[in-house]
């Protein structure tokens, strides 16, 4: 810091001590009696050194026992540290009091006035009484310590981050995030880095789970917002962290929480496993959302197998030979069934299958096949004729095996049993056959379809008076206990 005098003179310093009587400058910032008002002549001012940063103005005749006012002002021109107006006592004036109160030092009145800024102004007045008729010269100068200053503003750069992204994603989908960083401070952040930790349940498409970008300087207030899209690779919350590190700025971090479902839809189908011809079989579809994010616009439909017909359903819609069913919400955990019943006259197996899908895309498919079969109806009968027949006579028993049923039936094997009064002699319609005694044994018949009639003719002679009754039993798959018919004959 460097220290200047400055020294300013209205004339030389002669005649610059005034005579006091004890303390002549008055207490308080008052003068010390009421001077009368003069009358004043044009007043002189006078610089010293060049420099109007300092002007005394006082009259330009001072008449002996008058009281006078001397007028210093002051403007500075620079910043001063320390500054002083110091006004010297002129002989043959004696002085009254000061405005502001100032402090004497030796035969100086003396105003401290501390630090000044360049452009600031003061006053200061004196009043004197002329005491004696000499020649008056007022002076005052300053007393400064100069300064020069370099003004500097103390600032600081603070980071913030800010990461965001979606509270929920499906699994295999992208999940996208977005990442502000910002300086909030008034200083340049420098060095600035950025460093995202991927969770397990999330993956880059670089394969990283640590991915950094250099961002460099943000100026005060300047944000730079960056974007990061990872794949959802496994069900649960995952946390996403983003770090910013800098060199003067300090350390952020922010982190973002997706929780990722999973979509999923299950197709079900149970029904009648087989079913004889002409009855109804029933089938329950059942679908379901396994997962943890709802479904909307599910659509289920059963399509009916070729040779059934529909019979009811639980709700539905019917068009042509499919039954339709709308959902417009599965929610997570949630299932709906629904019930189908048909018919079918056609043998064979018949497969009703289904379908459903959803607005998000996913299809399923489920069957439920059918043994659609016929029952096998074996029908019995025996006729004679003629009837009655006269002993030594001959009478024909016809014998009718029928399929009267909807399935095939095999291994028809039939027997005919006389009694004594009855002797079988030939037989027809059937090879392989063979009269034992009184037993007729037909070969079997290995199959015999729907509708299929086996015929079967016996000639007999009468051979003594009778009620005679023969007996004809049929066995097959089906009727594994024989049936057995009985035809009575007369004979006389």
């Amino acid at each position: 810091m460097k220290f200047r005098t400055k020294f300013f003179f209205l004339a030389a310093l002669t005649a610059m001590m005034c005579l006091f009587a004890g303390n002549a400058v008055a207490d308080g910032d008052a003068f010390a009696d009421e001077a009368p008002a003069p009358t004043y002549v044009p007043a002189r001012s006078y610089t010293c050194g060049g420099t109007d940063e300092i002007v005394v103005s006082a009259p330009g005749e001072w008449q002996v026992g008058e009281n006078q006012v001397c007028v210093i002002r002051f403007r500075a021109a620079h910043r001063y540290q320390t500054v002083s107006v110091i006004h010297p006592l002129a002989n043959g004036l004696e002085c009254l009091g000061t405005q502001p109160s100032a402090s004497r030092q030796g035969n100086n009145i003396v105003w401290n006035l501390g630090n000044v800024e360049a452009g600031e102004e003061r006053t200061f007045q004196v009043q004197y009484r002329s005491v004696s008729d000499v020649d008056l010269k007022l002076c005052a100068f300053l007393q400064t310590t100069s300064c020069s200053c370099s003004a500097a503003k103390t600032v600081r750069a603070r980071i913030a981050i800010e990461k965001t992204g979606p509270e929920t994603a499906i699994l295999g989908e992208n999940v996208p995030y977005t990442i502000t960083i910002s300086n909030v401070g008034d200083g340049t952040a420098r060095d600035v880095v950025l460093n995202d930790y991927l969770p397990e349940g999330l993956r880059h498409s670089s394969g990283s789970a640590q991915l950094s970008q250099n961002i460099g300087s943000l100026a005060p207030g300047e944000s730079k917002t960056l974007t990061l899209s990872a794949q959802a690779v496994s069900r649960g919350r995952h946390c996403n962290r983003a770090v910013v590190n800098t060199s003067n700025a300090g350390t952020a971090e922010s982190t973002a929480c997706t929780v990722v479902q999973e979509r999923q839809l299950q197709l079900t189908k149970d029904g009648t496993k087989s079913q004889f011809l002409g009855r109804k079989a029933n089938y329950t579809i059942t679908v379901t959302n396994p997962g943890d994010a709802s479904l909307t616009d599910v659509v289920v439909v059963d399509t009916l197998p070729p040779y059934t017909t529909y019979v009811s359903s639980s709700g539905g819609s019917v068009q042509d030979n499919k039954v339709i069913w709308r959902l417009n919400t599965l929610g997570a955990g949630q299932s709906q069934s629904f019930n189908v019943t048909v018919t079918c006259h056609t043998p064979g197996t018949h497969v009703n299958t289904v379908t459903a899908e959803c607005r998000e895309g996913l299809r399923r498919d489920a069957e439920a096949p059918t043994i659609w079969r016929g029952m096998p109806a074996v029908r019995l009968e025996v006729v004679d004729h003629p009837d009655p027949v006269e002993i030594g006579g001959e009478t024909i028993y016809t014998i009718s095996v029928m399929n009267q049923g909807t399935a095939q039936d095999g291994n028809v094997e039939v027997i005919a049993v006389f009694p004594p009064s009855l002797k079988p002699l030939a037989v027809s319609g059937a090879t392989n056959s063979r009269i034992d005694g009184q037993r007729v044994i037909f070969a079997p018949v290995p199959v015999i379809d729907p509708k299929q009639e086996i015929i079967y003719k016996i000639k007999a002679q009468a051979l003594s008076v009778d009620d005679a009754r023969l007996k004809v039993s049929v066995k097959t798959n089906l009727l594994e206990t024989p049936v057995t018919e009985e035809e009575s004959t007369h004979l006389y």
